[in-house]
């Protein structure tokens, strides 16, 4: 073996070494945009879950306070026409 051949196997074994590391990096870059898509997915679901349950329990406060002034609508409609039958 002479030089050029031990420079010609030391290039080979960068270029192969080069490749290997380049592709680590992109494996670790694929790795983290998918964490990213997934955090974000579930912060959607987080807010729709949110956005759902205050959409209901303000619906079901509303109605229930609906059915109560018209409970006491009737109340006192009830009493005022006894009092006028008396």
């Amino acid at each position: 073996m002479d030089r050029r051949d031990v420079r010609r196997r030391d290039l080979a074994l960068i270029r192969h070494i080069t490749s290997l590391v380049v592709l680590a990096v992109e494996v670790v870059v694929i790795v983290v945009i998918d964490i990213v898509i997934v955090a974000v997915v579930v912060v959607e679901v987080v807010v729709v879950i949110v956005v759902v349950v205050a959409v209901g329990s303000s619906s079901n406060s509303s109605s229930s306070s609906s059915s109560s002034s018209s409970s006491s609508n009737s109340s006192s409609s009830n009493n005022s026409s006894s009092s006028s039958s008396r």
